[in-house]
């Protein structure tokens, strides 16, 4: 799809973006600003320190960067050893949601 429109220059409807993956969810105006925060809240629940992990690991590929690789290998080894991990672990022991601190 990504060629098809860059080699076209079609335009590509909402619904044709969400199928082919360049959209996660369609909302309408209305429901923009609400959905926004929902998914920041969503993900601010989240361990940081597995986040970052996951970022760098992200932007590793993207870039196929091999030292990036590496530093995201090591961020996201260390997060077993953090804090955070034993919350999280706790918080599922005790069916509850995890309080992450980054740390």
């Amino acid at each position: 799809m990504a060629r098809r429109a860059l080699f076209t220059g079609a335009s590509l409807t909402a619904r044709e973006l969400l199928a082919c993956g360049f959209l996660s969810e369609i909302t309408s105006a209305d429901t923009l600003e609400t959905q926004t925060i929902m998914l920041a809240e969503a993900i601010a629940q989240n361990a940081p320190l597995s986040l970052r992990a996951s970022k760098l690991a992200l932007r590793a590929v993207e870039l196929a960067d091999e030292d990036l690789l590496r530093e995201a290998e090591i961020l996201g080894g260390q997060t077993f050893d953090s804090a955070d991990y034993a919350e999280g672990r706790a918080a599922f022991a005790e069916r509850r949601r995890p309080v992450f601190t980054g740390k």
